[in-house]
């Protein structure tokens, strides 16, 4: 009862922008979505650094990780920006030396 109001909403929407219909239906598997999402995030790799999320632990030594609280929209470490803050560091700081 309640998809065929919601066809019916998406009906008349379409007639009312002057044509339109609708082309699939499906139902989609209930999933907690906030956490679907993380299965997908690969680490982001910009020697001498590796960008994880907060919920990963980092175990090997080729890198210097950078745990970032990342978000589904914001924070993910891709922008342009980061990565080019990123790929300076090893320019500006010293060898051995703390930054905090």
């Amino acid at each position: 009862m309640k998809s065929m109001r919601i066809r019916e909403a998406i009906n008349e929407i379409f007639e009312d922008l002057g044509g339109g219909s609708l082309i699939l239906e499906e139902d989609i598997k209930e999933e907690n979505w906030e956490e679907k999402w993380k299965e997908n995030f690969k680490p982001i790799v910009v020697s001498p650094f590796i960008v994880i999320p907060e919920w990963e632990v980092y175990e090997d030594k080729d890198y210097i990780p950078v745990k970032l609280k990342i978000g589904m929209a914001f924070g993910t470490g891709l922008h342009p920006t980061t990565l080019i803050a990123l790929s300076l560091i090893p320019e500006v700081v010293e060898k051995e030396k703390q930054v905090s």
